[in-house]
């Protein structure tokens, strides 16, 4: 062969070369956006290389539990965002229907009696419900919540009057009210009591009626009788009396049932059902919604932030996955390459070199 042709064998070899230097690098690249985001190093051996695959092998089965559990995590969270959803739209409900009168009877009951007087033809305030017609006085603030509690049953109790029984009690049965709804028949004449005869510590004496009702000769009746209640100061007290009330809240009936309900806290006038004006339960049921808004701006931030982790361990799963498509260090070694593009441009250099002298002796 002459040395043209040597030159020419030579400048392919270098072209080859120069060909795979280029798709090493690309590899290289690729693998190194890779490794950057799973915080790794580029191999400078075989041996970095299997540590690196090991590593990645490691965290993959990490990264998929990490996941996994963030994904519940995020499942219970979106849970309580909904239900804080849920509360917010029942307390707006609450608020509003509280507006539109001066009673503290929840909506849900209030809607009832909406429907069934409108049903029956009744005008609403000829059926009122026990906790419209009546108040703990200013003066036993104290006892507020104790009283509530004792009497939240009766209070949401709806009275009827003997002209319109039979026509409530036909409505009641053709309908289903999805709660438990106590009604009474009132008697049209019902003779008066003394609340005077009572001692000064008996719950119903802590209560003022609505005096201009047509129900208040009744609604004394039934407290006079039913809720004398001691409201006892100490424990000494609340043992020796038959029937007792203690501040807070427990009850005691006939010397032998007690009764300490703590479902509902004692100060929490979203279930408070007595009173002649709403304004106060308005505004605990206004606090308590912008309470449960700041719940969901909470749970929303806690949304953001488990999804934006999920969103890099995926990132790092899938570096992990592109990152194991290279199965050996030698698709990563470019330094043998780098030598022999130099052995070969150094050669092309002294071929040319030579045949520049071969054609000035063939010149002269």
């Amino acid at each position: 062969r002459n040395g043209g042709q040597q030159l020419d064998e030579v400048r392919h070899q270098l072209e080859l070369c120069q060909q795979q230097k280029g798709q090493c690098e690309l590899v290289r690249e690729k693998y190194q956006q890779q490794l950057d985001l799973i915080a790794l190093a580029m191999p400078s051996s075989a041996e970095d290389f299997r540590r690196n695959q090991q590593t990645m092998q490691e965290r993959q089965q990490s990264i998929e539990q990490e996941l996994e559990d963030l994904m519940a995590d995020s499942g219970a969270i979106e849970a309580n965002r909904k239900e804080a959803v849920v509360l917010e739209t029942q307390l707006t409900e609450e608020i509003e229907s509280l507006a539109k009168r001066k009673s503290n009877i929840p909506n849900k009951y209030v809607k009832i009696r909406e429907q069934l007087c409108e049903d029956l033809g009744l005008a609403e305030d000829e059926m009122p419900f026990a906790g419209e017609l009546m108040a703990v006085k200013e003066t036993e603030a104290e006892w507020e919540g104790a009283l509530e509690r004792l009497l939240h049953g009766f209070g949401i109790s709806l009275l009827v009057s003997d002209a319109h029984y039979g026509e409530v009690a036909g409505w009641m049965v053709k309908h289903n009210l999805n709660v438990k709804l106590v009604y009474f028949r009132v008697s049209d004449y019902v003779e008066s009591v003394d609340m005077e005869t009572l001692p000064e510590d008996a719950a119903c004496r802590k209560l003022q009626r609505k005096e201009e009702s047509a129900y208040c000769d009744w609604l004394s009746s039934e407290l006079y009788t039913r809720f004398r209640h001691t409201c006892c100061e100490t424990m000494q007290e609340f043992r020796q009396a038959k029937f007792a009330l203690t501040r807070k809240g427990q009850v005691k009936i006939n010397g032998r049932r007690h009764e300490k309900d703590d479902r509902r806290a004692l100060d929490n006038r979203r279930d408070y059902v007595l009173g002649f004006s709403n304004l106060r339960k308005i505004q605990s049921l206004q606090e308590e919604r912008e309470n449960i808004r700041e719940e969901q701006k909470f749970f929303q931030q806690k949304l953001r932030k488990n999804k934006a982790a999920q969103k890099k361990l995926q990132g790092e799963k899938d570096a992990i996955m592109l990152a194991s498509q290279v199965q050996s260090f030698q698709e990563l070694d470019i330094a043998p390459l780098i030598q022999q593009l130099a052995k070969l441009q150094q050669r092309v250099e002294e071929l040319r070199q030579k045949n520049d002298v071969y054609r000035k002796l063939q010149e002269e």
